[in-house]
């Protein structure tokens, strides 16, 4: 599986492996867009067309597009956008970081958590 930016416009160039944790990165920076894979670099493509900015009214959306109906088949955890274009070592960290640095709740510890898992225990 690959992802791209922009319907298309630049591919990531590794391989997103099926059944496998992975972290994966999709960045635009100006007209530049780059990729990583598990920390490592994996694209980048210079003036590219930017996806649309703040003038855009439609939904932000991770795993399918606006334009097919082509949707991501798995799960996806920890999504994190941000504001900016990461530097490669900011990249690198935030893979090393989970979500307890990021949220001040820990959902595990969480009754609507726990009956979650009890629930589907019982299927």
């Amino acid at each position: 599986m690959a992802f791209s930016v922009n319907n298309g416009t630049s591919v990531c160039t590794g391989e997103v492996k099926l059944n496998e944790w992975q972290h994966v990165v999709a960045q635009v920076d100006g007209l530049t867009h780059r990729y990583w894979l598990n920390g490592k670099k994996a694209g980048e493509f210079d003036d590219k067309k930017p996806p649309p900015g703040k003038a855009d009214t439609q939904n932000v959306m991770i795993g399918r597009t606006h334009e097919a109906q082509r949707e991501f088949l798995g799960m996806m955890d920890e999504v994190r956008i941000w504001n900016r274009a990461l530097s490669e070592e900011e990249v690198i960290e935030q893979m090393g970081k989970g979500y307890f640095e990021f949220f001040a709740v820990d959902p595990k510890l969480k009754l609507a958590t726990t009956w979650g898992n009890l629930k589907a225990q019982q299927r």
